[in-house]
């Protein structure tokens, strides 16, 4: 089940976002002081919150049916002046990985992106998350030197005609 995420998820979203960089992402990185230590540095409660209350942004929370603890976040923002939007989150707890909590997620957001008008989305992809963009139908766009941890990905929404 996917929802709109609420203040009082904060806490648990913090969780997922560390537990996920921590245990899946870590030993991509060689778990890395520098990078995990910047990455993990802006997931904090007070930062969910502003993330959440952000007028462009939309935070949504994947529900496993099993358990009804929160097993996935997403985020989107939608452009101001321009038709490319962006998926800042797409993060699965680990222990719900395989069981398509970021292919629903993905999916949600894309179609929410579309239906407000967005052409193309973009996002930074971590490198153990790139094959999971590409099977969704993203290419790589970028690699950026001074960004270590992602690859710049895009994804056409809605065709030109």
């Amino acid at each position: 089940m996917i929802r709109l995420a609420r203040p009082d998820d904060t806490s648990a979203i913090v969780e997922l976002l560390r537990e996920s960089i921590v245990v899946l992402c870590g030993p991509i990185y060689r778990n890395d002081p520098k990078i995990m230590e910047a990455w993990l540095e802006n997931k904090q409660d007070a930062n969910i919150i502003q993330w959440m209350r952000h007028p462009l942004n939309r935070m949504i929370v994947s529900i496993d049916e099993n358990s009804g603890e929160i097993a996935g976040v997403g985020l989107s923002r939608t452009a101001v002046e321009s038709n490319t939007c962006r998926i800042l989150l797409c993060y699965v707890h680990p222990r719900a990985v395989g069981r398509g909590h970021g292919s629903t997620l993905l999916s949600n957001l894309e179609e929410d992106l579309r239906d407000h008008g967005s052409v193309e989305v973009v996002t930074n992809a971590t490198l153990n998350s790139a094959n999971f963009y590409f099977s969704k139908g993203y290419v790589a766009k970028a690699v950026d030197a001074n960004d270590p941890i992602s690859i710049q990905m895009a994804k056409v929404l809605v065709a030109l005609v």
